[in-house]
């Protein structure tokens, strides 16, 4: 990477990157006002411990790795890929071309936190504000993918990472049987998860009321929030549905080309990216459902179920792409140079593995055939 400005202007994006994303986290994300007098306000922290309090381990432990551990670890990806050298770039690409993959999720919580004001903002129990952290959040966000690219560009300039495109070789049998059985339990799971009841609302400890995620789109549909129903129809059930459609295909098509697989691949990234979207939100909701006092939300088997399919299909796409692979030229090189034609006979053929007479020469068959004796001096 070249010395001056441009790397200045990296190393302050990281910088800014790091301070903002310090103050997205810590600082009130959410304002929450009951009653036109009971205000309340939480930050990304706060949230994560009271759901842990609570007793929603799970919860908890979903909103800690997507809003706070995985954009931490992408921060320190770009500042591992900003100070180490091109060679060592290239030693370890594997390593952190899996590490990039955390940082596909940068923007999720930006959008949950959008969907949850506006959910919450349609019941008219609170009157739901975003806070400064918010804007920090999301900038610090930004401020990484745009140093991500950024290097991603100047890498690829100087010989670095993806500079050489790699063709995915054939799955063999047993992993092709593998890879559809997890789908086919993924895709089993993700049926479960929209039907069966995902949370159960409990008021004044007698009147309870139970939603699938099918029943809570339908009820956003009948009571004309279809924004909303839309939102989390595509990130629910359509989304997850097509992944897990394109990713048997490209499982049980191992004749496909390898550009259209590696562009498949790319598709199902984008669209992978926010599977876990509406367990967020339900977890989001509870904690603040909770938080009124008057009302008690629980998750039920149905989040397990869908979470289970997410991480079945995340796992099953990661194996897919980590098949071991060869660089694209290979290939070409080895069409461009036809196989050496065999020796004439009577010539003289080095050969390295029987070192106590190296030069043989072949039959007029053109076959090796026993040695010869020297000729006797005139």
């Amino acid at each position: 990477m070249r010395l001056g400005g441009r790397r200045f202007l990296l190393s302050f994006a990281i910088i800014g990157a790091a301070v903002f994303l310090a103050l997205g986290i810590s600082l009130p994300i959410l304002k929450l006002t009951k009653f036109m007098f009971w205000t309340s306000e939480y930050s990304l922290l706060t949230t994560v411990e009271v759901l842990i309090r609570q007793g929603q381990t799970f919860l908890g432990v979903v909103v800690l790795l997507f809003s706070i551990v995985f954009p931490v670890v992408k921060l320190l990806y770009l500042l591992l890929v900003s100070t180490l050298p091109a060679a060592e770039l290239k030693r370890h690409a594997k390593r952190l071309k899996a590490i990039e993959w955390i940082g596909k999720w940068s923007m999720h919580d930006v959008l949950v936190l959008a969907l949850t004001i506006f959910f919450l903002k349609s019941q008219g129990v609170y009157d739901a504000a975003s806070l400064p952290a918010v804007y920090f959040f999301t900038a610090a966000v930004v401020l990484m993918i745009l140093s991500y690219a950024w290097l991603k560009t100047d890498l690829a300039a100087t010989g670095g990472i993806g500079l050489e495109p790699e063709v995915p070789k054939r799955l063999s049998a047993v992993r092709n049987f593998l890879l559809s059985f997890l789908i086919i339990v993924a895709t089993v799971f993700f049926a479960l998860g929209i039907i069966l009841p995902v949370i159960r609302f409990t008021t004044v400890y007698v009147w309870t009321n139970e939603h699938s995620i099918a029943t809570i789109i339908w009820a956003l549909y009948e009571s004309s929030e279809y924004f909303l129903c839309a939102v989390v129809f595509a990130v629910s059930i359509f989304f997850p549905f097509l992944k897990l459609f394109y990713l048997l295909t490209l499982v049980t098509s191992p004749d496909l080309s390898p550009e259209f697989r590696r562009r498949s691949i790319s598709t199902m990234e984008w669209l992978g990216r926010y599977s876990m979207t509406d367990v967020m939100v339900l977890a989001l909701m509870i904690f603040y459902v909770n938080s009124s006092g008057y009302t008690e939300a629980v998750v039920m088997p149905g989040v397990y179920f869908f979470a289970a399919s997410a991480l079945i299909t995340m796992l099953a796409y990661g194996w897919a792409n980590t098949v071991p692979s060869r660089p694209a030229g290979l290939d070409a090189q080895r069409v461009a140079s036809p196989i050496e034609a065999a020796p004439p006979a009577g010539a003289v053929v080095t050969l390295p593995t029987n070192p106590g007479r190296r030069h043989r020469p072949l039959s007029k068959g053109g076959s090796f055939g026993p040695p010869v004796a020297d000729a006797e001096p005139l």
